[in-house]
């Protein structure tokens, strides 16, 4: 049984339609001689989980698929397969794209209560990472998809705190999102100062 590594590109296609996607698959052919493929069967699904489907097929020695039906925005996994008169090979490893999108306008209040804006609908969960000071960023919670808001109850006040956030699916994690800053502040100025 022979396996194939699939690796997995993607070109947005923006001059045909802000909704398109194009994927270019690639894998390695490890037959030869008796055994050599007559073509490559590549499948499809959509989400993270769920039913491939074949979406096209390719000759003998081509190593390359594009997959130009896909819709941005979207989670798929690719798979392939060598068929001859023989039958069919294993399935390849694999490969799923893409990454959420990057959350964007994070803000913090005076609260330590966190918003932003979910641009992906695609991801699987949100990691939260803080820092005090200069020092460095730590994860200090994760939250479910779709989730827009967060209070971190364990801030302690006085204490000049910044944050980033970032999607992530099973594929792996987006950008992150720009950084929000807390800086606490001093003491109100007294007033009224009269001599007696």
């Amino acid at each position: 049984m022979k396996r194939f590594l699939l690796t997995l590109l993607m070109v947005l296609l923006l001059p045909l339609s802000l909704e398109a996607a194009t994927y270019t698959l690639t894998w390695q052919d490890t037959s030869s001689g008796n055994n050599q493929e007559t073509s490559f069967r590549l499948e499809r699904r959509t989400g993270a989980s769920g039913t491939f489907s074949e979406i096209g097929f390719v000759g003998a020695d081509i190593q390359t698929y594009v997959d130009s039906t896909a819709q941005n925005n979207t989670l798929y996994c690719y798979r392939v397969k060598a068929r001859n008169a023989v039958g069919d090979s294993g399935y390849s490893n694999v490969a799923c794209a893409p990454v959420p999108a990057a959350i964007t306008n994070l803000a913090v209040t005076s609260a330590f209560v966190l918003t932003w804006t979910d641009t992906s609908n695609i991801e699987e969960q949100t990691k939260i990472e803080r820092k005090s000071g200069s020092g460095n960023y730590t994860q200090i919670v994760v939250v479910g998809s779709n989730v827009v808001t967060y209070t971190d109850a364990s801030a302690v006040v006085g204490t000049q705190y910044c944050y980033r956030v970032r999607a992530s699916n099973s594929v792996g994690d987006g950008a992150y999102s720009n950084e929000a800053c807390l800086t606490p502040a001093g003491p109100n100025v007294p007033s009224n100062l009269t001599i007696q």
